[in-house]
């Protein structure tokens, strides 16, 4: 399984588990998420099919894939958070996630350092 696919799920389910402040009634976050592929843009690398969790403490962690071997997640604000795959202590993807005001799209976009490529990929809440 490739990482950037796993990255994405990470990231879904990271969001999905991790705490957050006020009633989990009001957080736009929580809940299931689906790729819209009409909707993204995934030119460096295919689409996500599986899931993954990590915690947001800002550390690298374990990230079991053939181009990273740790994820860090950190959210920057309330509504956009970051994960930073690294193999070898070097950075090869940076993923920026935001919910949108209406809380019914989950929109990542990544970037790799070794390549000009951004992938965007848009999820509809479920």
């Amino acid at each position: 399984m490739n990482h950037r696919m796993m990255l994405v799920g990470a990231v879904l389910t990271a969001f999905v588990l991790a705490p957050f402040h006020g009633a989990a009634q009001t957080n736009t976050w929580i809940g299931s998420w689906k790729i819209n592929l009409a909707k993204s843009k995934c030119d460096h690398e295919p689409a996500p099919k599986s899931d993954y969790s990590a915690k947001y403490d800002n550390k690298d962690g374990p990230f079991h894939s053939p181009s990273g071997d740790t994820i860090s997640l950190e959210r920057e604000s309330g509504d956009v958070t970051t994960a930073t795959v690294k193999k070898a202590g070097k950075v090869v993807s940076t993923t920026s996630t935001s919910v949108s005001t209406d809380g019914k799209t989950l929109t990542q976009t990544v970037r790799y350092p070794d390549n000009a490529k951004t992938d965007v990929r848009v999820h509809d809440r479920q």
